[in-house]
């Protein structure tokens, strides 16, 4: 059949993303059904799309799958095969690619969980550094798969990539035995292979996102920069849990939110947990020279049908993983004789950041500090509501501690890390975590808290250390100060040993904030064991109510700036703040409880001259 008698036909590609272990629609940790996430009730929706197309279909996952809630938790400690590597393989799956989240726990547990998989785990920029295959990629780098459509081939090549990051942040998980290429010289290296491999449609699954300004377009979000590459077809994104085409980013040059574009390449990604299923129809035409090309495209994001039972299929098989989840989840931990949320933790000190601290100075005991004079310790908030909306917050109420409330607490695999800085570092370190708030005018008019395009999980509070973050001055311009130790003035040239986790260490190595030989990991050393300890000794969580009684910074602003701050749809009281009262709340449309903190005092820090400091 000649090309002018080959009918048009439309390739659909069906996305997921970041599912991070939510099969069902449940909330393990507050241990009751939860609308809308879940693979089990996506599969409907799944089948739905698949029923509506009569062409060629390719079923694909952006990556971090398999880590991610008691689920993920649970099954990291056996060497049963994943149940969400089950129901991928029920479903039909033809490819996937790892996540950051993906390799936290350790390689061997990504390459059973890829042993299993009837689909293909693709990854061109991954590669290992050690052994008899050192070179070569962990992952097939790319895949292809054919159709007979009308008496030609078709012939889709899907490349994966990696976010090179994920290396870093699993460091001593990985045990330094991988290497990472950058995504984009991979991926145009991938793009490449699959064309000469006889591709005609390559379709590149990449674990990032989309920057929000084009200085942003690197990194965790070198989406864009990909788009660009002239012989990728299509992309399929995840990482920032956000939905594209859609209303989650605003147009700006490259950028085409309402067409789902990125310099006009088609582009999607499915927002996280199974909130949303991907649908990427490619227009395809018989090219004079043979094969196919794309003349078009349609990309839409459809929220999980809600109100409807889960698939018969993926609850079948998923019902033993689900139930043992729940038991998993009740094993009794410990006591806390306070509740410990994370309501009000960007605001200043409470008992739940304290109980963290608690436990990083735990650890750094066993692992034989003499000088805890000397330790102070970097904590943060996990769950800060933003874009998780109102429920995402932690939230354990006084009395019995069980897993789950752990895993509330504290929701990564994080291992503890040592850091030795000096004060002009931790100046630098305390300007970065104060970037997570939006500068504030004295005009009366309310503006948000936090900044939007600045990820909260940046914060970090240094307990042991006292100061002032005037957000009167804009991000990295002399917010900090005055910093003091034991009342005492904190000198550039002081030396201080810090407590926190390997991944935090590693991201400030990333940022050139430190350098590798400041940092001893201790891979044995889990986080959420020595926060289990601390839970179980009473007399652990007695100084974790005192110490939450005591002032670590403190937030300012000019008097009569006027701040938004999103809170849980049930907050917990609020808490008493020198400088700042709270006024009436409002419920907002989705479904927090909005405060307006009205700055009352004039900072100290206006007194200071501006210092800028390099981001």
């Amino acid at each position: 059949m000649t090309c002018d008698e080959t009918p048009p036909l439309t390739l659909r590609i069906l996305v997921t993303g970041d599912l991070h272990a939510h099969l069902r629609a449940y909330d393990y940790l507050a241990d009751q059904p939860s609308a809308g996430i879940g693979l089990a009730g996506l599969a409907n929706d799944i089948d739905a799309a698949r029923a509506a197309h009569e062409g060629p279909l390719l079923l694909v996952d952006a990556g971090d799958t398999l880590q991610g809630g008691l689920l993920g938790e649970m099954v990291s400690e056996t060497d049963q095969v994943h149940p969400v590597v089950t129901a991928m393989n029920a479903l039909g799956y033809d490819a996937a690619v790892p996540g950051n989240h993906d390799f936290e726990y350790g390689l061997p547990y990504l390459e059973r969980a890829a042993a299993a998989s009837d689909f293909v785990w693709v990854c061109a920029n991954v590669h290992r550094l050690s052994g008899p295959t050192t070179g070569a990629s962990v992952f097939l780098p790319w895949t292809l798969r054919r159709w007979t459509i009308e008496e030609r081939e078709l012939t889709v090549g899907i490349l994966g990539c990696a976010l090179p990051e994920s290396l870093s942040w699993n460091r001593p998980v990985l045990d330094a035995e991988l290497g990472a290429d950058p995504m984009v010289e991979a991926a145009e290296r991938a793009a490449d292979e699959l064309r000469m491999a006889g591709a005609d449609v390559v379709l590149a699954l990449a674990h990032t996102g989309i920057g929000e300004t084009a200085e942003a377009d690197q990194g965790e979000t070198s989406a864009l920069p990909l788009g660009r590459l002239p012989g990728i077809d299509c992309l399929v994104l995840g990482h920032t849990h956000l939905c594209f085409p859609g209303s989650d980013y605003a147009p700006r040059e490259d950028v085409d939110p309402e067409a789902g574009t990125l310099a006009g390449t088609p582009a999607i990604m499915a927002g996280h947990s199974g909130s949303h299923l991907g649908v990427l129809d490619l227009a395809l035409e018989a090219a004079p020279s043979g094969g196919w090309r794309v003349t078009g495209h349609r990309a839409s994001c459809r929220a999980q049908t809600l109100n409807q039972p889960e698939c018969p299929r993926l609850s079948a098989l998923s019902e033993a993983a689900h139930e043992n989840t729940r038991r998993f989840a009740e094993e009794p931990i410990g006591h806390t004789p306070c509740a410990l949320n994370s309501h009000y933790s960007l605001l200043g000190n409470d008992a739940y950041l304290s109980c963290l601290s608690e436990a990083l100075r735990r650890g750094a005991r066993q692992e034989g500090v003499s000088d805890m004079a000397r330790l102070i310790t970097a904590v943060g908030p996990f769950r800060n509501g933003g874009r998780g909306g109102p429920l995402n917050f932690t939230e354990v109420p006084e009395g019995p501690v069980s897993r789950r409330h752990v895993s509330d607490l504290y929701p990564f695999e994080n291992v503890l890390a040592l850091i030795e800085a000096d004060g002009a570092a931790l100046h630098h370190w305390l300007e970065s975590a104060a970037s997570v708030f939006a500068e504030q005018w004295p005009d009366e008019c309310p503006r948000p808290l936090l900044d939007p395009f600045v990820p909260s999980a940046r914060f970090d509070a240094l307990h042991g250390l006292r100061y002032e973050i005037d957000l009167g001055h804009p991000p990295f311009a002399g917010r900090v100060g005055p910093v003091r130790r034991n009342g005492a003035p904190l000198r550039p040239e002081s030396k201080l040993l810090v407590a926190t986790s390997a991944y935090r260490a590693e991201s400030l190595i990333g940022s050139g904030l430190l350098q590798r030989d400041q940092v001893q990991v201790f891979p044995q050393t889990m986080i959420r064991r020595l926060l289990s300890q601390t839970l179980a000794d009473p007399e652990a969580m007695a100084r974790v109510v005192e110490t939450s009684k005591e002032e670590v910074w403190r937030l300012t602003a000019p008097s009569g700036s006027i701040a938004q701050y999103d809170a849980p749809a049930a907050p917990a009281p609020t808490p008493q703040i020198g400088g700042i009262s709270f006024e009436e709340p409002e419920r907002t449309r989705d479904g927090f409880t909005q405060f307006e903190l009205r700055f009352e005092t004039q900072p100290l820090a206006f007194a200071r001259p501006r210092a800028y400091v390099t981001p």
